[in-house]
């Protein structure tokens, strides 16, 4: 064989490494760009999700004094923990503003249990008052709480960076407990 010979055999081998290496790469960028795009999505319709369950918790918890309590107490409290466990079922139970907007949650209808209890028509100023500062603390709570998981979204849109090994992490903290 001749030089040339040699060096167009070369030329082509060089060509098929950097075409698998291409191909390689490509496939890699692709799959990552697909769960990146998955997760995202999923991220955005939980927060959706969220954003309902509380502003349908928010909108059957809100009362002001001398609104009229339901006559249908079981039907009324069967709706309010159906949201709750939603509600906690969506956050997650090991970060600390997941356990805040859950216990504001619980303190919420702790707080109008008393108020079904003391067996009056209406609400009092007071008892209105307590669950308004209550629920107004879930309001801003929420808003803050979705904020920061919008903003989580675009910076893993953005930097199509989703770190597997925090997920795997947690969920394996999370059965280590149970």
């Amino acid at each position: 064989m001749e030089t040339k010979d040699y060096i167009t055999i070369g030329s082509i081998l060089v060509t098929l490494i950097i075409g698998i290496l291409s191909l390689v790469f490509t496939i890699r960028n692709n799959r990552k760009t697909l769960f990146v795009n998955a997760v995202t999505s999923e991220r955005v319709k939980w927060m959706a999700k969220i954003r309902d369950l509380m502003s349908e918790f928010l909108s059957i918890t809100r009362y002001y004094e001398g609104k009229k309590l339901l006559e249908d107490k079981a039907e009324y409290f069967e709706r309010l923990y159906h949201l709750q466990s939603n509600i906690e079922l969506h956050l997650n139970n090991t970060e600390k503003e997941d356990k805040d907007i859950n216990e504001i949650v619980k303190e919420i209808i702790r707080l109008i249990k008393i108020v079904y209890n003391k067996n009056q028509d209406k609400i009092s100023e007071q008892d209105a008052l307590e669950i308004t500062t209550q629920t107004q603390k879930l309001v801003e709570k929420s808003k803050v709480y979705l904020k920061n998981e919008w903003e989580k979204v675009k910076k893993e849109a953005e930097k199509g960076n989703i770190k597997k090994d925090t997920i795997r992490d947690k969920l394996k903290k999370l059965f280590k407990k149970s």
